[in-house]
């Protein structure tokens, strides 16, 4: 039997229990059913997505030592000096600050604690493709050493870590690196993602970028998931490209294969008069011929959009263009009275311009096909005009390497019947 007091304490101890009890089973409740909204609260399943922080990271544990930096020689010999002063006591910092094109980044590659060293070099200042090379050591029992060397070749300029992160989500860095390959104009890059696989630093980034002219390369990174790789080509430095359309590639990670592998790929926009009549085409031979209609429209009229070459040439000469690709393909829509109009325009705002070569085509195709009813037939009468009209008709289609080469099929394409 209790005494009193202690029934008392005993009786308070077990409702203050199933107070409680009661309340977290509300506020779990609660939580359930606010799981996709509610202020103040995280959902249940963002709360299993929440990645903890990552453990505080320890510099190698190396007693510091009075050793001068080394000098560099050359970026082969340059390695190994590096190991040695670091393993005899140097100070990194005090090693980038002395080293000219020397800079540090401080990842932690197999997630054991502690902080492992990448050295970018970079030599020969002022060259298109300038020398230098990549070294990174990993702090293991107290000493460093050197597990991966990346050196420039006459092909390719200096190697240079462009980015620290767990790209992967396996709880140690990776290392985005870039290297550089330039012609007379124009360089290209070649990327890497090296990843500590097995003992040793292995590249993760699959396929080839050496079609991207000038790029750009960012490592896009989000919290719970793994890294994209965004590679964007900004266009050549020849005047003989044209105007380039910037292209972006995403590279993703693949968990089954292990790489990151192009996962998707698109044209920017652009502000480029010709660029939209591309735009136009395609939608076209997409099947989407309503939005290529106003695509056209807008190639034709729209004052704000930027020219290649002389601009009281060029818009009218895409006008023309466009308007006869309006027509055909409103016939293909069946709108034999909007082709017309569209027919009528051309012949109101060509006349005399450069666009009066495609008045010309325009009207062979009309007559084949008031005789036959087809436009199969007529789009086979124009291409046939447009080879016989190469420099009319063709010619000033071509804005450049980096852009499409129209031919006489791509004037007006067929679809069978």
């Amino acid at each position: 039997m209790w005494p009193p007091r202690a029934r008392r304490r005993r009786l308070g101890l077990t409702l203050g229990l199933l107070i409680l009890a009661g309340l977290a089973c509300r506020f779990t409740n609660d939580l359930q059913a606010t799981e996709t909204s509610g202020p103040g609260f995280l959902p249940l399943t963002a709360m299993a997505q929440v990645t903890p922080p990552p453990a505080p990271r320890i510099a190698c544990p190396i007693p510091a030592g009075q050793v001068s930096p080394p000098a560099v020689e050359s970026p082969a010999q340059f390695g190994r000096a590096l190991l040695s002063y670091l393993n005899a006591g140097g100070q990194a910092t005090q090693l980038t600050e002395s080293t000219p094109g020397l800079t540090l980044s401080r990842p932690d590659l197999d997630g054991d604690g502690y902080v492992d060293l990448a050295f970018s070099l970079l030599s020969g200042g002022g060259q298109l493709q300038p020398e230098g090379a990549v070294f990174v050591y990993r702090c293991r029992q107290e000493r460093f050493e050197l597990v991966y060397t990346d050196l420039s070749t006459p092909e390719r300029g200096a190697p240079q870590v462009e980015q620290v992160a767990d790209a992967t989500l396996d709880g140690a860095d990776d290392l985005l690196v870039t290297q550089e390959a330039c012609g007379a104009h124009t360089c290209f890059v070649h990327v890497q993602l090296l990843s500590w696989t097995d003992g040793t630093l292995v590249n993760r980034f699959e396929g080839a970028t050496d079609d991207l002219p000038g790029p750009t390369v960012e490592l896009e990174t989000s919290t719970g998931a793994p890294a994209n790789i965004i590679v964007t080509g900004s266009g050549y430095n020849s005047v003989g490209a044209g105007p380039y359309r910037r292209l972006e590639r995403t590279w993703s990670w693949d968990p089954v294969s292990g790489f990151f592998r192009p996962s998707s790929e698109r044209e920017l926009p652009s502000d480029y008069r010709i660029h939209l009549v591309h735009d136009a085409d395609q939608a076209a031979a997409d099947g989407h011929l309503s939005l290529a209609l106003e695509l056209f429209q807008a190639a034709a009229t729209d004052p704000s959009l930027r020219p290649w070459v002389e601009a009281s040439v060029e818009q009218p000469t895409l006008a023309g263009y466009a308007r006869f690709r309006q027509m055909a393909i409103s016939l293909r829509q069946g709108a034999e009275g909007q082709a017309g109009d569209y027919l009528q325009a051309l012949r109101d705002e060509a006349a005399g311009d450069p666009a009066a070569a495609y008045v010309g085509l325009a009207e062979a195709f009309w007559a084949v096909y008031g005789q036959t009813g087809s436009v199969d037939q007529a789009c086979r009468e124009a291409q046939a005009y447009a080879a016989s009209h190469q420099a009319t008709i063709l010619d000033p289609l071509y804005y450049g390497y980096a852009n499409p080469t129209y031919g006489p099929a791509d004037i007006c394409p067929l679809t069978g019947g």
